[in-house]
């Protein structure tokens, strides 16, 4: 669970070693853990959010299915979110 913008929600983050990146790790586990979050958990959607500038880990939520839910201010950086919802 995520604070985004004052609200509690679930949230998928991931942090992958630099070696690793480029090579689907973040999607295929990004995608797991939506599909759990959906299964097994319940929830009817799924959250990520980063800062505005990191566009690589905004695409790998885009690649699950993600869209972009809204732009807000955490920590004095712009955020943007992001949402799956189950279908």
């Amino acid at each position: 669970m995520q604070e985004i913008d004052g609200e509690t929600v679930p949230e998928i983050g991931y942090h992958i070693h630099k070696d690793y990146w480029n090579k689907g790790y973040a999607s295929e586990a990004a995608l797991a853990c939506k599909q759990y979050a959906f299964n097994k958990l319940g929830y009817d959607r799924v959250y990520s959010y980063t800062t505005l500038n990191n566009v690589p880990s905004q695409k790998v939520a885009e690649k699950i299915g993600m869209e972009t839910y809204k732009v807000f201010e955490k920590n004095g950086e712009q955020q943007i979110a992001q949402v799956a919802y189950k279908k």
